[in-house]
């Protein structure tokens, strides 16, 4: 897939946009690494060299979910100095890799492709070419119906001493090459085979190509070429050399990558710039339907020449702008990181590069000053020429870096800068609300807003009597609860997004009371001078409320009992009331008529 040591947070300050940057964490051991992102969970699958090809999967803030291993049948590939291995994720969640192995003389390169399904890596790897020469440099990306892109560059003349040539490309599915072509270009595109070349897949399943030739060849000033197939590979379009005519020498070391909405973000880097003073540049190129932004990014000293072997001449081996390029997914945040200068030796002192990063939150059209985040990044293993360089690439609107650390030579590290351009949520609790006791509240939280990048409010948390503990947590924003017992209060209303920002929001319930109800028993007739027996029943929607109760007999006597006994020792008809009061003064009342037939007297003689 498409193209370093943080010793500190660091804020990024760019046009208006704050945002911090992760500390680094280890990978892996290797160099030359690559990445790619799994669109449905953000892991990255990231796969560096060093006696194999060694894949490790993470989450999306670096933590290890798999590995690190190394790829079964993959040990030949050692060639660690010349570029590294590739890897894309399909739309299971499984890697492809593709990987090299020299064939000891003359650059020779076969190249091999292997993937990881649920029952493991493929037990023979599939090859794709043979015996090319300076056939190392390889990439891949896979497309929405899991079709595998490859490209490999090698030079198809080893007698002109130009080390320039075409690009191969192969269309995989289900492990079985679908297609083949030694040269996918419709014209002639100049790509030098020790510089980079990448590729990226866009959500529309174009394949988009861009390629580098520094110093060859020289009437040509360094093209930098740009090339896509809007027909799954069957055929490529050359747009042709996207270089400014402002950088009239040494263009190369090009990245590419792809928004949703089919903006083509390029980065390269050239020795001489006539906008920065003709000293070296990054130059950032926006593309679709034509050129649409073309400009230097950075300023004259930012990137800085060297020589790799200075006794061979001023020209020789000479790469500026190690530059890597990565977009969010509506083209709005555009981000640069790049080495300011390869790893090289003159003579016996080694010098190494720092790496920077740039923001643009304005699709390229304005860029921020560099930050440094790393200090001596890359190795003088493959350093020189850019093979063992950063990487920055996205998901959604988060940016990972994964690159070789110099000073812990054999190990990867990686660093990310999450939720850019996101802003906090605003809560809105809704409400006041009112009900009464044994009513339903329907709590409204609609009136919340979440904007920036990556938008979405994924959690509503609400505080029913503002305790600090959230007694119901739903993921909509409209969530029904009882009224149970009568109160006023505040309620606060806590909301979660995407980015994992919260806001805070109050209101206000009132739940009104009411009176209990009361059945007091149907009625009755009875003797004088006979005892009877009551019992009282009542209900209450306030289900939190205590009750007292008063029977009144009008006879003068009363009853606090639920269930009472009472003798009516006269005749006549009384009505017999029953009060239920609650703990809020809720009064329910119920009454029964009670027939006391009158009893002769009985005569004693003596």
């Amino acid at each position: 897939m498409r193209k370093h040591w943080i010793s500190f947070i660091l804020c990024i300050m760019a046009t208006g946009l704050a945002a911090q940057w992760s500390a680094p964490k280890i990978i892996s051991d290797g160099y030359a690494p690559d990445f790619d992102i799994d669109p449905a969970n953000g892991h990255l699958h990231v796969v560096s060299v060093l006696n194999g090809v060694i894949y490790t999967e993470t989450d999306a803030e670096g933590n290890i979910v798999s590995g690190p291993q190394v790829i079964p049948g993959t040990t030949q590939d050692t060639e660690y100095w010349n570029f590294g291995a590739t890897v894309a994720v399909d739309k299971n969640g499984y890697p492809h890799v593709c990987y090299r192995v020299y064939q000891g003389s003359n650059y020779l390169y076969n190249v091999y492709y292997t993937r990881k399904t649920g029952s493991g890596w493929l037990s023979n790897p599939l090859p794709l070419s043979s015996n090319r020469r300076r056939g190392y440099v390889v990439r891949m990306d896979i497309d929405s119906q899991n079709r595998v892109h490859v490209g490999i560059g090698w030079d198809d003349n080893d007698t002109d001493g130009q080390t320039i040539g075409p690009i191969a490309y192969y269309r995989i599915r289900n492990a079985i090459i679908e297609k083949a072509v030694d040269d996918i270009n419709p014209a002639q595109i100049y790509y030098r085979v020790d510089n980079r070349f990448e590729m990226t897949v866009g959500s529309d399943d174009r394949v988009h190509f861009v390629a580098g030739c520094p110093g060859f060849p020289l009437t040509l000033e360094g093209p930098v070429t740009y090339f896509y197939s809007a027909d799954n590979g069957n055929s490529f379009e050359t747009v042709g050399n996207i270089h400014s005519p402002y950088c009239p020498t040494r263009n190369g070391n090009a990245d590419i990558a792809v928004d949703n909405k089919g903006y083509v973000h390029m980065l390269y880097g050239a020795k001489i710039d006539n906008e920065r003073n003709d000293q070296p540049s990054l130059r950032y190129v926006r593309y679709k339907n034509g050129k649409l932004i073309d400009k230097p990014i950075t300023q004259p000293g930012d990137v800085k020449p060297w020589d790799w072997n200075p006794a061979v001449g001023p020209e020789h081996g000479k790469n500026y702008g190690l530059g890597s390029i990565a977009c969010s997914e509506d083209g709005a945040l555009v981000l640069a990181a790049f080495i300011d200068r390869p790893t090289f030796y003159s003579g016996s002192t080694l010098y190494m590069g720092n790496l920077y990063v740039m923001m643009s939150t304005d699709s390229g059209a304005t860029w921020g000053a560099k930050q440094m985040l790393a200090e001596y990044v890359c190795n003088a293993e493959g350093g020189i020429q850019g093979r063992n360089l950063e990487l920055i690439r996205s998901y959604k609107n988060h940016f990972y870096i994964i690159y070789p650390h110099s000073q812990n030579p054999k190990k990867v590290k990686m660093v990310y800068l999450r939720n850019v351009g996101d802003n906090p949520p605003v809560a809105h609790a809704g409400g006041p609300y009112s009900a009464s006791e044994g009513g339903t509240i329907t709590l409204n939280a609609s009136g919340c807003t979440d904007s920036g990048q990556n938008p979405g409010i994924v959690k509503y948390e609400w505080d029913l009597n503002n305790d600090g503990i959230y007694d119901l947590t739903a993921t909509q924003p409209t969530l029904q609860t009882s009224a149970v017992n009568d109160l006023y209060t505040s309620i606060k209303l806590r909301i979660t997004d995407n980015a994992g920002h919260t806001s805070e929001a109050t209101s206000s319930i009132q739940v009104l009371n009411v009176a209990p109800t009361v059945e007091a028993g149907k009625d009755t007739t009875i003797n004088e001078g006979s005892t009877l027996g009551f019992h009282c029943t009542y209900t209450d929607p306030g289900v939190q409320d205590t009750h007292t109760i008063q029977w009144n007999f009008r006879d003068g006597t009363t009853s606090p009992d639920q269930s009472p006994f009472h003798t009516f020792n006269n005749d006549g008809q009384v009505t017999v009331t029953v009060k239920v009061t609650d703990n809020n003064n809720g009064i329910g009342r119920d009454s029964l008529k009670v027939t006391i037939n009158n009893v002769p007297p009985v005569a004693n003689a003596g």
